[in-house]
């Protein structure tokens, strides 16, 4: 090896430790950074049980006043801590702040089950949590919280109530009797059409959850125009409708059919990406 070629070798060298080290050193700063702001900004709890004094939870009250919306995540599901302390911060927005509504990452006509139950009374705690349909929710520690809110709510003034909704349209099961009813009562000439896309749709929900290897464009196209039909003729007779129903049973007909809807969207979004996968694989 002649020595101008060892010169480069050892330039090489020298400038990736440099880099390295450097690298090393910004990481470290940007954890030191991290860290400085953890101990400025943290709020030590005293207790994880959820009727414990609020007292240690008193430095939230000034971000919270000015919000509308406060995310409570998770890093794992299942976990009894983080739903232990969800649960805490929740009666701490309801108790202290005023909030009246807790939103959850699952179906819209799911939680509304919930909703019943804690608003009216309707059903059972154990039937709330059942409707929910997905594990994560299952638990003693969702439960709690359920009968804490349906307690709350027999207590309080009916501004001060609390509301349960869910912000996802991935089961429908509750609004098969809901919308057959709604249909019943304000247009029961339309009965006969929207059993039967009913029907069509309750395979496309049960194909989603197990094999995912039936539904087709085809039938999706046919249910989105159902979908629509339906929707079109509450919009268009609103003024009408609003002489027999409430407003609040008005706008649960039209949640429950836009989120059928959504939930068509998503798995039409997945048998494309599932076309487009078998055309690569054709392909090659």
């Amino acid at each position: 090896m002649t020595h101008q070629k060892r010169i480069r070798i050892f330039g090489l060298t020298f400038f990736f430790t440099l880099l390295i080290f450097f690298a090393a050193l910004f990481r470290l700063a940007e954890e030191t950074a991290v860290r400085n702001w953890l101990r400025r900004s943290a709020v030590a709890l005293a207790s994880l049980t959820p009727d414990s004094p609020s007292h240690d939870l008193q430095l939230l009250k000034t971000p919270f006043q000015t919000a509308r919306i406060v995310g409570l995540g998770e890093a794992t599901h299942g976990t009894r801590e983080f739903f232990l302390i969800k649960h805490r911060l929740i009666r701490f927005l309801v108790e202290d702040l005023n909030y009246t509504v807790v939103a959850l990452e699952a179906s819209y006509a799911a939680c509304a089950v919930v909703n019943d139950y804690v608003l009216y009374g309707i059903g059972s705690a154990d039937d709330a949590v059942a409707s929910l349909g997905l594990w994560m929710w299952q638990t003693e520690e969702m439960k709690a919280l359920i009968e804490w809110m349906r307690l709350h709510n027999m207590h309080a003034a009916a501004h001060q109530q609390v509301r349960f909704v869910g912000f996802d349209m991935q089961t429908h099961e509750s609004s098969y009797p809901k919308l057959f009813e709604f249909f019943k009562r304000v247009a029961p000439h339309r009965l006969p059409a929207l059993i039967a896309w009913l029907q069509e749709f309750r395979t496309i929900e049960i194909d989603f959850r197990t094999t995912r290897t039936t539904s087709h464009h085809t039938l999706l196209e046919h249910l989105t125009h159902a979908i629509s039909n339906d929707l079109a003729y509450l919009h268009l007779h609103y003024d009408e409708l609003k002489q027999t129903i409430s407003n609040e049973a008005y706008l649960d007909a039209v949640m429950r059919l836009q989120t059928m809807q959504q939930f068509l969207q998503l798995v039409h979004a997945m048998l494309t990406a599932q076309d487009n996968q078998t055309k690569r694989i054709s392909m090659l």
